[in-house]
């Protein structure tokens, strides 16, 4: 194969998974909280929804005091879990810098428990599946932290340059190396 047909064929790749990627509506924060039942933190990825709000659709990775985040819950009432949770975050924040997680809150498993981080007027509550009582004000621990960054990820464009670049290193390396033999 020429080399104008190999650059025809990687460029052609390249520009459908550069317009592929920025398809994709999928975001990666980072949530960080402390509280009650003792630090977290977690990488989510979250699809957009509207305004300000997301919804999260896995837990890639995280901790809750020491515990490994095993799962995202699915949405209460539909799977019975623990907390009543939609799993729903703000950002930059829905109508209010601070409120990032809303009423129903966000719910995960680590250990043996089952936790939602959620939202209630003036703040921020965490309830567990060790209180039989149920998550509500009255039942739940405060939450004395809680903050939702983005991730950065590289866009689309960002992608395309450096493909396109690492491309045409390659393509002038094999035109030396061709043009020495």
């Amino acid at each position: 194969m020429s080399i104008r047909a190999r650059l025809l064929v990687v460029s052609s790749a390249v520009l459908l998974l550069a317009g592929t990627a920025g398809l994709a509506s999928a975001e990666t924060f980072e949530l960080t909280w402390t509280g009650g039942y003792g630090p977290g933190d977690a990488i989510l990825t979250a699809t957009y929804d509207s305004g300000d709000t997301y919804t999260v659709t896995a837990i890639v990775s995280g901790e809750q005091n020491g515990e490994t985040i095993s799962a995202l819950l699915p949405p209460y009432p539909a799977s019975g879990n623990y907390g009543g949770n939609d799993n729903q975050i703000y950002y930059p924040g829905y109508g209010s810098a601070d409120q990032q997680v809303d009423v129903m809150g966000l719910a995960f498993s680590a250990g043996a428990y089952d936790y939602n981080l959620w939202y209630y007027p003036p703040g921020y509550w965490e309830c567990s599946s060790s209180v039989t009582l149920g998550c509500g004000e009255g039942n739940s621990l405060a939450v004395t932290s809680l903050e939702i960054t983005p991730v950065a990820t590289p866009e689309p464009g960002s992608m395309f340059l450096l493909g396109s670049g690492a491309l045409a290193v390659l393509l002038r390396r094999k035109q030396i190396l061709n043009a020495e033999a």
